[in-house]
């Protein structure tokens, strides 16, 4: 522990030391982005930010279009995994650009007109090292839960006080997904315990979070889902619910989890009516194994916050560690998945071709310690391929002033430990500060459901000061009178729980315009 301390204090001392004359960092200034042949709308950053034990964390900056910069609100955003890149925000989401989908026609981005930089500068950060563009100087890529918060925290102090010191006392919101569940309130944890850090700190938003591993699992979260969406059989439900509740590493409980997989084969979990996209680079994600289906235990189930959970279960069940167990699984599923192969090979010389767009960049060399393996060819059904090609071109990487040597994919497999399996006591603290929160969730996500979600809040002894309700707004895109959004309940006058119809895992991403009014309406202090 008093090592960290002392590390972090280095990292303050050198971000004070080394103060600019209250301009932004010109030299990190992105002027032009490759194939985008407009004027960027307003003023982007990219770089890195100095933090713990030698790492360096990538961040992407877009100051407000709409608003002044100086006086908006600063949003830093981090998507999941844990071991993704938040540049899937910056590309897909709410970031200030959207790519086009895999073999589509048209630009390969353009401007994203629901992006909420349109009132906010919002700030994009790569972590934790060793993942997207960011980089440790030692090449280890193992951190814990723990670690990681200080890490994001010493990021961010040096964000303000080296880099953008004229935005110190902008109000500033902490916002992610996924996994960003435990990222975003560890890293708030990190701001309220220590006062004065952020001056005008607004809050933060969560989306489809992770949050406790009593209630974020099968039975609380993808059983109930399934069910009321029809996915799952009324007897294997309640066989479930009996099994599960009590102990998830039963056996009777892992025999429930594989009928549950084996009905859901190429059903995108990250919205279950959205379409699945096979990635054309790989035949991984259909190839029948173990359990059947897409899931058969991979490394990938690293980055799908329930299949971590269940991959953990089903190892702790066989008194394996979880790479004891996937290396298990593999030699079961590798006679099926070389039948497969041998299949699409058959299939290639008979003209059955798929057109590659994205050819793997040469190894890193130099100084900076190679990018650790990919994770995002078992990634199930997201398209992510055009940003991913994008980002892996030598012209962009030297527009946003990234190591040139590391190779961008969305996710990877490092070494993350996770060591805080439950975050709801930070968001006791949270209130107990009158600090605003906004937990929101997509209600067609399968990967981490609003049923877990309501399940821990109902443990909760919170006031309930806006009973459950719909809210509305004014749909930009369908100017026919009001649509209803989603549902809203409010708890002790500061905690929003806010379910967006028709969303599913990435909220930004498959509801834009629904999205963009519930962030303004949280971040402006507005109700639902």
């Amino acid at each position: 522990m008093r090592s960290s301390f002392v590390a972090l204090c280095a990292v303050l001392f050198l971000a004070v030391a080394t103060v600019p004359s209250g301009a932004a960092p010109l030299a990190d200034q992105v002027t032009a982005l490759p194939l985008f042949r407009e004027k960027l709308p307003s003023r982007h950053f990219s770089g890195y930010l100095t933090a713990l034990n030698g790492s360096f964390l990538h961040y992407y900056f877009v100051e407000a279009v709409d608003v002044s910069p100086s006086t908006a609100p600063v949003v830093w955003w981090m998507n999941g995994g844990p071991g993704c890149s938040s540049m899937d925000g910056w590309g897909y989401e709410l970031g200030p650009f959207t790519f086009k989908n895999y073999n589509a026609t048209g630009p390969v981005f353009e401007l994203n007109k629901y992006s909420w930089s349109k009132t906010a500068n919002l700030v994009f950060v790569e972590a934790p090292p060793g993942v997207g563009f960011s980089w440790r100087e030692n090449g280890n890529y193992t951190i814990t839960d723990s670690e990681n918060a200080r890490n994001n925290f010493a990021a961010l102090q040096f964000l303000f006080n080296a880099k953008f010191p004229e935005y110190k006392n902008n109000k500033f919101f902490i916002a992610g997904e996924s996994y960003a569940g435990i990222y975003v309130p560890t890293l708030a944890y990190q701001v309220i315990t220590h006062p004065g850090s952020v001056p005008n700190f607004g809050g933060i938003l969560v989306g489809n979070g992770v949050t406790s591993d009593v209630y974020d699992n099968f039975a609380y979260g993808d059983a109930r889902f399934a069910y009321g969406h029809g996915f799952f059989p009324e007897n294997l439900y309640d066989e479930s619910q009996t099994a599960c509740i009590p102990n998830e590493n039963s056996v009777e409980c892992l025999i429930l989890q594989t009928a549950f997989g084996n009905l859901l084969p190429n059903v995108n979990i990250y919205g279950s009516y959205e379409n699945c996209f096979q990635q054309p680079t790989t035949g991984a994600i259909g190839v029948p194994g173990a359990i059947g289906g897409r899931f058969a235990p991979n490394p990938s189930w690293k980055h799908i916050p329930a299949l971590r959970r269940r991959l953990r279960h089903m190892a702790q069940a066989r008194g394996l560690s979880v790479d004891d167990f996937l290396a298990l699984s593999k030699q079961h599923e590798d006679e099926a998945y070389a039948k497969h192969e041998r299949a699409v090979a058959l299939a290639a010389r008979r003209g059955n071709r798929h057109r590659v767009a994205l050819s793997d960049p040469p190894a890193p060399t130099g100084s900076v310690p190679p990018s650790p393996p990919s994770g995002d060819a078992g990634v199930p059904c997201i398209d992510f391929m055009t940003m991913k090609s994008y980002l892996n071109r030598q012209d962009v990487k030297e527009a946003i002033h990234v190591q040139t040597s590391l190779r961008f994919d969305l996710c990877y497999n490092i070494n993350y430990i996770s060591d805080i399996l439950d975050v709801r006591y930070i968001y006791t603290a949270l209130l107990q500060q009158n600090v605003p929160v906004l937990v929101y969730n997509g209600n067609t996500d399968m990967a981490v459901p609003y049923t877990g979600t309501k399940a821990w809040m109902q443990t909760m002894n919170w006031t309930t000061t806006s009973a459950f309700h719909a809210w509305n707004f004014n749909n930009s895109a369908y100017p026919f009178g009001p649509q209803q959004a989603g549902f809203a309940t409010q708890y002790d006058g500061k905690l929003w729980f806010v379910l967006v119809n028709g969303a599913g895992h990435m909220v930004p991403q498959t509801r834009r315009p629904a999205a963009f009014d519930m962030y303004t309406r949280f971040t402006t202090g507005g109700g639902f």
